[in-house]
This record gives structure tokens, C-alpha cells and sequence, in this order.
């Protein structure tokens, strides 16, 4: 029997989670019961496909989980981050499992929220963190556990993705702190490039399934985009609970694209990370583990692993949990260090009115730093 689905947004990364699973029900996996599209005028081609599938449309998302609970298997929100503790609880309380879209909230308070409202539903909750779900990043973590390359040393990483200022200028929210009183504490660390700091804490862990929370942060948040409230670039040095450390970098006013790049230096060889490989250095040699390269490969064991627990199986999802890594290390930072202005900005001009700022020779520290 074909798993029951319903969408909350359709447009910016809802489009995402739209073309996967419209991509899904064309395999028979699921079928899409209802949708909550608040822009119908610009989204008309995709009502109207979702309609020709029996697929109902909402402009509310509560009206549409009140009147779909008990009859779906699942909603997935890929919405702005401000939006994810209220639409995931709303769902969890009328008994909907959720896939909500990384990061899970942007504050612990958030979070903590969303895990009592699943405790309290019976139902599930789980997180984007796409690469979470990938078998060869499961393999990894096993490969860590198992002694081969000795107790982890040091977790690194960078990366670094200019950003112009319609980045910015795309949605109410990009760039801010807060937004309609609500926490958002956008920032690439929180947000862009949250999969990679996330891999880190994952890969920290000292169990499995289950990643290492921050205890302390130093380092530095760096906003060169004048008009942002929230940081356009981080240095981050986290203690983990068991006692790891890990260096983060990250930037959007920077040289140009420079990963992601993890690397885990440990007592008996280190591994890397990027996107199209892993590379495991040990003492007798090195080894390559292939990774998945495809756009909708990198997230279909996300979906599967969606569809399976939904269906009763067993299943890896990222629960609350393990996403609460992440929301720490993001609270954390932004509670912990002030936002300061660099010393020396440029601004780079592009085409059609666009501009971006620089912050001359961060990328290259930050490559040096996790590299040496």
C-alpha cells in the first residue's frame, strides 16, 4: 500500500522535497494527499499537477493537518527556519510523523520543544540532514569505532561559498537574528553549509547513531555584509562533551568556492571528506570510499529511510537528537561570541547589479588551518 503524503510549501527548497517526491509517486512509493501552497499565482503548474493526482491544495497548513490527521502517513516542511518549531509541533500533535528541513530550530529552547511534542504524540520527527542518511557515512562512522585508525584526535573543516546580496534579498528571513520576534540566527554555519559542521558532530560521536554535543565555543562570527544583522563568516573552536575538539570555518564573503573539506586527523592516519570522495589514510596505505554524486541520489536514502520508519520498519533517521548537535553548536556560538566587523572588506562587483563582499585572506587561513 502506497505511503500518504503532504507538503507544507512548494517554492525556494520546497522544491526540493516537491520534484523528490513527485519524482517517489511517479515510482509508487507515495502518494501525495495534500499541499499547503500560500503563493498559488506563482506555483500554478505545480497545483495543478498535484491536483491532477487527487493531491488537495491548502493555503493554510493547519487547516490541512487538522483535516488530513489520521489519514497521512507523513508531512514534510521545507519552510524557513523561524517556521520549523511551530509547523513541526502543530504536526506532531495531530499525530503526522514530520520531516522537517535542516536545521531543525535554530535555538535549544526550539528544539526542546519540538522533542516534547514528540514524546508526547507517539509519532516521529526527523531532520534533512541529508548526508546523515548515506550509507558510506555510516560505513565511516563504523570505521572510526572500530580502532583501525586509532581514538580521534582532532575533527577540522571548511567551507567556503561566496554569496551575493540577492542571496540575502531572496526570502524575509536570510541574513537575520530574529524575524517577527522569532529566533532565526541565519549564519553558513547554521544554514548553507549546516550539513558539514552536522558530519563533524556525527562523526565525533562516540556511539553509532548518536553525534557529540558542543560544551564550549571560541573563536570568532564576521559580518562583512553591512546590511545582515546575523554573520557572514565563522571561525569556530567547539569542546564536545567527550572531550573532542573541532574547528569549523565557514564563509560567504570570501575568494570563491573552497569545498566542503572535512578532515578527521586521528592516532593511527586521518580521513577526508569531500563531495565527491573519502579518502582514508592509514599506516599500511590509503584507500578512496566513493560517495554519492547524483543531486537526487544524495537524498533518495533520505526519503527511503522517511518512507520506512513511517511504514513501521527500522530505520536511520536524523532524530531530534542527533540534530540537537547541531542546533547547540548554533546557539552556542551565537550566544557565546559577539558579532564583530573585519578589519578589511572589499567588494567584488558581478553582473547585473550584483555584489558580494570579501574578507581578504580568510579562505586561505581557514584552508591552512584545517589542512596543516
Amino acid at each position: 500500500m502506497k505511503l500518504k503524503g503532504a507538503i507544507i510549501g512548494v517554492s525556494g527548497y520546497g522544491n526540493v522535497h516537491y520534484t523528490d517526491l513527485m519524482r517517489c509517486c511517479k515510482e509508487g512509493l507515495m502518494e501525495f494527499v495534500g499541499a499547503t501552497v500560500i503563493n498559488r499565482d506563482v506555483e500554478q503548474e505545480k497545483c495543478a499537477a498535484l491536483e491532477s493526482m487527487g493531491c488537495k491544495i491548502y493555503d493554510d497548513y493547519k487547516v490541512m493537518l487538522d483535516e488530513l490527521s489520521g489519514k497521512i502517513d507523513f508531512c514534510t516542511i521545507p519552510t524557513g527556519i523561524l517556521h520549523h518549531k511551530d509547523m513541526t509541533i502543530y504536526a506532531l500533535q495531530k499525530h503526522i510523523n514530520v520531516l522537517v528541513e535542516k536545521p531543525a530550530a535554530p535555538d535549544m529552547e526550539s528544539i526542546n520543544a519540538m522533542k516534547l511534542a514528540e514524546k508526547e504524540s507517539g509519532s516521529f520527527a526527523c531532520v534533512g540532514f541529508q548526508y546523515n542518511y548515506h550509507k558510506t557515512t555510516h560505513d565511516l562512522k563504523a570505521l572510526l569505532l572500530s580502532g583501525e585508525l586509532g581514538a580521534i584526535k582532532r575533527l577540522k573543516g571548511y567551507c567556503l561559498w561566496p554569496r551575493n546580496n540577492q542571496y540575502y534579498s531572496r526570502n524575509g528571513w536570510s541574513g537575520k537574528l530574529f524575524s517577527n520576534g522569532l529566533p532565526v540566527f541565519d549564519a553558513p554555519f547554521s544554514n548553507a553549509t549546516a550539513h558539514y559542521l552536522m558530519l563533524l558532530l556525527y562523526f565525533g560521536g562516540s556511539v553509532q547513531n548518536k553525534g557529540a554535543m558542543p560544551v564550549k565555543v571560541e573563536g570568532s562570527l564576521r559580518r562583512a555584509n553591512p546590511d545582515i544583522e546575523s554573520c557572514d563568516t565563522a571561525e569556530l573552536h567547539y569542546t564536545l562533551d567527550n572531550g573532542l575538539m573541532l574547528d569549523y570555518y565557514c564563509s560567504h564573503s570570501c575568494d570563491k568556492d573552497e569545498g566542503p573539506f572535512l578532515r578527521i586527523v586521528c592516532e593511527k592516519g586521518e580521513v577526508t571528506w569531500t563531495l565527491s570522495k573519502i579518502t582514508v589514510k592509514t599506516e599500511s596505505g590509503e584507500r578512496e570510499i566513493p560517495v554519492i554524486t547524483d543531486p537526487f541520489g544524495s537524498r533518495e536514502e533520505m526519503w527511503h529511510a522517511l518512507f520506512d520508519r513511517a511504514s513501521g520498519k527500522q530505520s536511520f533517521i536524523t532524530e531530534l537528537d542527533l540534530a540537537a548537535c547541531h542546533t547547540k553548536a548554533v546557539d552556542l556560538a551565537f550566544k557565546s561570541l559577539s558579532i564583530e566587523k573585519p578589519e578589511s572588506v572589499q567588494i567584488i562587483n558581478e553582473e547585473n547589479k550584483t555584489f558580494r563582499y570579501l574578507i581578504p585572506g580568510f579562505s586561505k587561513n581557514a584552508i591552512e588551518q584545517v589542512k596543516k
